[in-house]
């Protein structure tokens, strides 16, 4: 769970406390706007604790489409070995391989799957050009590498964790302005009483 997750769900215990419990009560002292408040807050609570699973779906569902598009590009897509042909900067990345039919294919691949120019290459063919391992697709166009299944755990937590941030920021701001509301009604309410007692009637 991210962090900000763990923390809405220790605040949200807190609001959920026994003296918020006792708003809700027939006690005197407590005021209308107490009631209120302690309600609103626990509405948002529930709504919150939803809010954290509605999130953890989300990221489930995220895995899941990464999960069967990272096997269905795995079963598509294979790798050959290539060997990178000299450049000047700037220009296309130019590539020699061959195909799964046998066919020498030269043509150009993606800049990320080729080293800079004048980079040093452990691998090297006869001919002493760079070899470096490129992906193909059933019809032998170039694609990138195909996605793993630690792709898709990044993809879930990720998702998880953006939806756990929207929901606890939504909470937090929710709560922070009923809580302004509440207090400056209650200011209202002291100040009246007390102008109420300081009243020349009451002397």
């Amino acid at each position: 769970m991210s962090t900000s997750g763990a923390i809405m769900l220790g605040s949200l215990a807190r609001q959920l406390h026994w003296w918020r419990v006792m708003h809700l009560s027939k006690n005197g002292l407590i005021r209308p706007v107490d009631r209120m408040e302690s309600m609103t807050l626990i509405a948002l609570a529930v709504a919150a604790a939803f809010g954290l699973i509605a999130a953890l779906m989300v990221g489930s569902t995220a895995f899941a489409h990464v999960q069967d598009a990272a096997v269905l590009e795995q079963q598509q897509r294979h790798s050959v070995s290539a060997t990178i042909l000299p450049r000047d900067p700037g220009a296309p990345v130019m590539a020699r391989w061959t195909d799964p039919d046998g066919r020498v294919v030269t043509g150009p691949i993606d800049q990320s799957q080729a080293p800079p120019p004048g980079a040093m290459s452990i691998m090297v063919d006869a001919d002493g050009g760079s070899v470096q391992t490129i992906w193909l697709d059933d019809e032998g166009a170039v694609v990138p590498e195909p996605r793993s299944g630690t792709d898709a755990v990044t993809a879930g937590v990720a998702a998880a964790a953006m939806s756990t941030t929207i929901v606890a920021a939504f909470w937090f701001f929710v709560s922070l302005c009923v809580r302004r509301i509440a207090d400056r009604r209650r200011f209202r309410l002291w100040d009246q009483d007390w102008a109420a007692l300081d009243s020349p009637s009451r002397r």
